[in-house]
């Protein structure tokens, strides 16, 4: 089977980090479904012993 271009960069990521930490990147797709059609909601985040540092889009969503 063959890797998925996520899985690839990933892999690559994460030769570039310190293998003694506890780093992971994490991506999904969340389908939307609606009347007018379908997409996909990314999300993607990093963790850092299991505690989310980075998270988009959470992260960039204005709350006015």
């Amino acid at each position: 089977m063959k890797s998925k271009p996520w899985s690839k960069l990933q892999s690559r990521l994460y030769n570039l980090i310190d293998e003694n930490l506890n780093f992971q990147i994490h991506c999904i797709v969340y389908p939307m479904h609606s009347e007018r059609g379908s997409t996909g909601l990314p999300r993607y985040w990093i963790t850092l012993d299991k505690n989310i540092i980075w998270d988009y889009p959470k992260q960039f969503i204005d709350k006015n």
